[in-house]
């Protein structure tokens, strides 16, 4: 954990509040440690006290991700008693806050001291989140959004958000005794397609079972009491569960859970891991979904798929340009790439890569506007001619990402099935594979097969992080 200052929260990635449930070994270390040191005065103390564990325990959680806690302080959406709550944990100096506001659009933040992560010599991880895996039913999610898909409504915002499948299916008007007052027909397609998902749930949780008979392990960085920087221990959270974002079988991937996630650490913070002791390598699928689209029409897209060159040929003609800057603007290509994938419209690409832009870092528009004299339309009219075949095909502004994303959640889920067998631990990152440093080479002999399983005669590109 990096040391900041109340006005640099605003540049670290938050996490919109949640009250996470806690285990009974949490309760007693922060009604030892922590409670004594808040001071409540007014009336409902108790709901105070009960709802600051909830508030210790999302900072102490989303601090060793190095993410802020993101909260409101209008009476309106967020209970007064919470924002008292925040007021005497940060008067305690176990957190520090930066305030947000209507014109920046962005709500409050908080962030954990130094000294409240220096007490972990006090907890453990089994005091931050249970290890063990969720009930079945949680192991497959459709995450609801603001619409319905099957009526067409609007979802109440307190209905929104991640869903048990079968409660979403009860929900939605499939009766308890359902084999009975369905017509044959209908029964049968809802047998089946229960049926599916039941392997599935089998299948995550072979693969939660396999993780977890492994330690996983990893670092952030405090400044202790005595302002010395140094590294502590934690273990984050690698089970997985699947997760159908606003439909079914739209963009499904498997994502961990809970604050402590392992897939919501940074790049970085993930090579600090540690699998049985041992350092990890994390392999990626290169351009996988511009590889997907090329594979898919029987070519080659041979080189780097996203042809930065190509786009921004002015600034890669200069010869002095330093592999970081390449790379500052190869991030930029293929974030526009994928924005053309995600969009409906080209106007909405325009207008999403318009904003990318206004938020990049002076150089970065000094190269696109000054170096390039281009911008957000202009740049998209260069990847639709980098890309003549997937603008012949209509791959952009299709939102062809959600196909992309479900392809390559199959892919992952038989990527981890083989380590399953093979008993290796393997957290998936969507695109990646986080394997113990030994197992690296097992690990891209793997992906390789089963993209050819899936794309038979085409050989993906492999890189390490």
């Amino acid at each position: 954990m990096r040391k900041v200052t109340r006005h640099a929260l605003r540049d670290l990635p938050s996490q919109v509040y949640l009250e996470q449930p806690w285990p009974a070994d949490f309760y007693l270390f922060a009604s030892q440690e922590l409670l004594p040191k808040l001071k409540f005065t007014g009336h409902k103390v108790g709901e105070k006290r009960s709802s600051a564990l909830f508030c210790l325990h999302s900072l102490i959680c989303h601090g060793l991700t190095e993410h802020t806690v993101a909260d409101g302080r209008d009476y309106h959406f967020t209970p007064q008693i919470r924002i008292a709550v925040w007021d005497a944990i940060i008067k305690a100096r176990m957190a520090i806050m930066c305030l947000g506001s209507e014109k920046s659009g962005k709500v409050t933040r908080y962030y954990p001291t130094s000294w409240l992560l220096s007490r972990r010599t006090h907890w453990e991880q089994r005091m931050l989140c249970d290890p063990d895996a969720p009930p079945k039913e949680q192991l497959i999610v459709l995450n609801v959004g603001a619409t319905d898909p099957r009526t067409g409504q609007p979802v109440p915002e307190d209905q929104q958000g991640p869903v048990a499948l079968w409660d979403y299916l009860q929900a939605g008007g499939l009766p308890p005794d359902w084999s009975k007052l369905l017509p044959e027909p209908t029964r049968l397609a809802v047998e089946n397609e229960l049926g599916y998902f039941a392997k599935i749930e089998d299948a995550i949780d072979r693969i939660n079972r396999n993780n977890l008979e492994h330690s996983w392990q990893a670092l952030t960085e405090i400044t202790s009491v005595a302002g010395h920087k140094k590294a502590i221990t934690f273990q984050p959270s690698v089970c997985l569960r699947q997760i159908h974002a606003g439909d079914l079988f739209r963009c499904v991937r498997l994502y961990t859970w809970g604050p402590l996630g392992a897939q919501g650490m940074k790049k970085e913070q993930r090579r600090t891991m540690l699998i049985d002791g041992e350092p990890v390598a994390e392999l990626d699928f290169s351009a996988l979904h511009l590889s997907i689209l090329y594979h898919l029409m029987n070519v080659d897209p041979a080189g780097d798929a996203y042809r930065p060159d190509q786009i921004c040929p002015t600034f890669y003609s200069f010869k002095n340009v330093s592999p970081a800057r390449k790379k500052v603007v190869r991030d930029l290509v293929k974030q526009a790439t994928n924005i053309c994938l995600n969009t409906k419209s080209r106007a909405q690409a325009v207008a999403a890569l318009r904003k990318v832009l206004d938020e990049s870092p002076r150089e970065l528009k000094h190269i696109v506007y000054t170096v390039e004299r281009s911008g957000a339309s202009d740049l998209l009219r260069r990847i639709e001619k980098a890309h003549p075949e997937l603008q012949t095909a209509g791959k952009f502004y299709s939102e062809a990402a959600s196909e992309l994303m479900t392809a390559d959640g199959k892919m992952m889920l038989h990527i981890l099935l083989k380590f399953v067998a093979a008993q290796k631990p393997a957290l998936g990152v969507h695109d990646s594979v986080v394997v113990r440093e030994s197992d690296a080479a097992f690990a891209e002999e793997v992906m390789s097969d089963v993209y050819q399983q899936f794309f038979p005669g085409h050989l993906p590109l492999i890189h390490r992080v």
